[in-house]
């Protein structure tokens, strides 16, 4: 798995386990900074799953939530907590 497959999985799954039981956006900027990836590649896979329809901003300062596409995506990747 490349570092692009790592940060989508991580950030996939930070944004499900938000999602139950009430959608609540995911500060990405803290799951960036927690892992240790480098601004400029983390930020071309947010703009990736923007673009997918996996996840969409909620507000500035790299708030983000998961939208349907995503919980699926997330639940056949099994990478979940809850799934």
């Amino acid at each position: 798995m490349g570092l692009s497959d790592d940060v989508r999985a991580a950030i996939l799954e930070a944004a499900y386990v938000a999602y139950s039981p009430t959608i609540a956006p995911v500060p990405l900027r803290e799951l960036q900074e927690r892992e240790g990836w480098e601004y400029g590649p983390f930020e071309r896979v947010v703009d990736e799953m923007t673009g997918d329809g996996l996840i969409e901003p909620v507000s500035s300062g790299m708030r983000y939530k998961i939208t349907g596409r995503g919980i699926l995506d997330a639940e056949n990747e099994g990478g979940t907590s809850n799934g």
